[in-house]
């Protein structure tokens, strides 16, 4: 029963915090968020909160639900770890397709503090292995 109840939680969290997020992402990205009006941006920033208390709310909901256990810690460290690889492939990009210096400046130096996530999370990910395998 407490399975089907996480799994419902976990359904939930996708469908009204995730989603929105992804949305979210897509207007930052493309830049049509800071071409709108103000109310528009004003109402980007309470859904971004809204959203963001969301994922809070569920994540303490679920780990109440689901035990804890180290393949769950290594799908979200192998999750996190692909996130900051989009980054860093995006903020590279952008870098490059910058006009001014500053930006670049910028976008190199958001570019390699992902990458240096993202190398420890993979770093994270061979120690919960090293956990899971002495605790069995």
């Amino acid at each position: 029963m407490t399975n089907n109840k996480g799994q419902k939680l976990k359904w939930v969290r996708f469908l009204t915090a995730q989603i929105p997020a992804v949305c979210l992402l897509v207007m930052v990205v493309t830049q049509s968020l800071f071409k709108s009006p103000l109310i528009v941006q004003l109402c980007f920033l309470v859904i971004t909160f809204s959203v963001a208390f969301l994922n809070y709310y569920f994540i303490k909901e679920i780990k109440k639900e689901v035990p804890n256990g180290t393949s769950a810690t290594v799908l979200n460290q192998f999750i996190g770890a692909f996130v900051f690889l989009l980054l860093t492939i995006l903020s590279a990009y952008k870098a490059s397709q910058a006009t001014t210096l500053y930006s670049s400046i910028i976008l190199y130096s958001a570019a390699v503090i992902s990458f240096v996530f993202v190398v420890l999370l993979l770093w994270g990910v061979k120690y919960a292995w090293r956990f899971q395998k002495h605790k069995k």
